[in-house]
């Protein structure tokens, strides 16, 4: 709060009072309460959203509040309250959003946060920032499109993304009729209805719900359906390259960040015939690298990083279930990092011999953090990676050994075919 390097803490009381205790280096002091304008709207400690925001980028944090809900049209505004050491504390009127979206976001890459705010009607409000006064240039974009419902659209149900490539933050509406973009066009949104309302589309919380590719800066989707509604075959197509890739009976989900561009867009889903077969399918398009991992039960994940210097950002875990007994065999990290995806993984483990209590089995091994077990289930202790990889998921170097401490016996390093390892165990320690 005082920019002298320290994290400071920030309260919010009952009574609308700003409470700081200020990190001395060894412990925190209590030394400035500031009581909010009395015309500004009650805030406490569970408000929905209050932020603390360097709105000029100079090291000092402003104090934001954004009503928790419509009091009236003439109350429900922003209100921002000065850093330390300004003395006149201002509010500046700005929109009614109600209980809806609303964020700080950098939307003209000056490094200033501007305000974002979605209403009830699904309009954009943008105040810009300015660096200069605590003054926002308001305005609203109309995102509203004809046979769209007034929709409660939650901030759960809404993201930021750069769908375009031209480095601005997008916003994407995931509707029960429809999936909405409003495109970010030097900070005049524009709006596209990118999905039609259809009698079987299921809405996206319900794991249900179409899956859009941004190909080409146009995402494309096309879905063949069988008598009763179902997913028969679903096709991703790139008009650039021409490619096509089909799967079956796909379920899908989809995570993201809204805050700090820790994601542009985290797509997880999965696919199986019925039967336990399972098909591979690996997609590639530009800042995209897409892999699919063989097995019986099996997950494709698909990332882009938003910067390509970033480190890694979060990790997606994949899960596989043994073929007979269907316990969990193995989960893998799969990571995001200069806009490459690396650390693939695939097993597959064969019981060769079982005589008294000596084992004897191969595993086939591509990894970086793993959990094995054997063909019973029984964990094997993963000690050290068998892989180092590099910054675009080629091998360093491979490892020889890995050690199964509960059932003290040793996986001996045998060959490596396409960078997938071979180990076999063959002795107790």
């Amino acid at each position: 709060m005082n920019n002298d390097g320290y994290m400071d803490i920030v309260g919010i009381g009952h009574s609308n009072q700003m409470i700081i205790d200020f990190n001395n280096q060894s412990s925190f002091e209590k030394r400035k309460i500031i009581n909010l304008p009395s015309n500004w709207s009650k805030v406490s400690w569970n408000s929905v959203c209050y932020r603390l925001v360097d709105i000029f980028s100079n090291g000092f944090k402003y104090f934001f509040t954004i009503p928790e809900r419509d009091i009236s049209f003439l109350n429900d505004h922003v209100e921002i309250l000065g850093s330390l050491g300004t003395t006149n504390f201002s509010s500046i009127n700005g929109w009614s959003i109600g209980n809806h979206y609303r964020e700080f976001i950098d939307l003209n890459n000056d490094n200033l946060p501007d305000m974002v705010g979605i209403d009830s009607l699904n309009r954009i409000h943008v105040g810009i920032a300015t660096p200069s006064s605590q003054n926002w240039k308001t305005k609203y974009f109309a995102t509203s499109i004809e046979n769209v419902k007034k929709s409660n659209t939650k901030e759960e149900n809404v993201f930021n993304a750069d769908l375009n490539g031209d480095g601005l933050p997008d916003f994407v509406f995931f509707q029960c009729n429809g999936i909405f973009v409003s495109l970010n066009m030097a900070n005049n949104f524009s709006t596209e209805h990118l999905l039609n309302s259809v009698p079987d589309l299921k809405f996206l919380n319900k794991n249900m719900a179409k899956i859009y590719l941004n190909l080409n800066k146009k995402p494309r989707l096309e879905a063949i359906r069988d008598s009763l509604g179902n997913e028969k075959k679903i096709s991703y197509q790139s008009t650039a390259n021409k490619t096509l890739y089909t799967e079956s009976k796909f379920n899908f989900k989809s995570t993201y960040s809204s805050k700090g561009f820790a994601f542009d867009v985290v797509s997880e889903f999965w696919s199986s015939d019925g039967i336990g077969g399972m098909s591979s399918i690996t997609y590639k398009y530009g800042e995209y690298k897409c892999s699919k991992i063989q097995g019986r039960s099996c997950s494709f994940a698909w990332i882009k990083s938003q910067n390509q210097n970033s480190k890694i950002f979060s990790t997606q875990q994949f899960h596989h279930k043994h073929p007979l007994t269907g316990m969990l065999l193995s989960k893998s990290s799969f990571y995001a990092n200069k806009l490459i995806t690396r650390t693939n993984f695939t097993y597959s483990i064969k019981q060769t011999d079982l005589i008294g209590d000596k084992k004897s089995w191969t595993i086939l091994i591509k990894s970086k953090e793993s959990e094995f077990y054997d063909i019973d289930g029984l964990f094997l202790k993963k000690e050290i990676d068998l892989n180092e990889y590099d910054d675009f998921g080629n091998v360093i170097q491979s490892k020889s050994s890995l050690i199964d401490r509960q059932n003290k016996v040793l996986l001996l390093f045998q060959f490596t075919i396409f960078n997938f390892i071979f180990c076999k165990c063959t002795k107790k320690i």
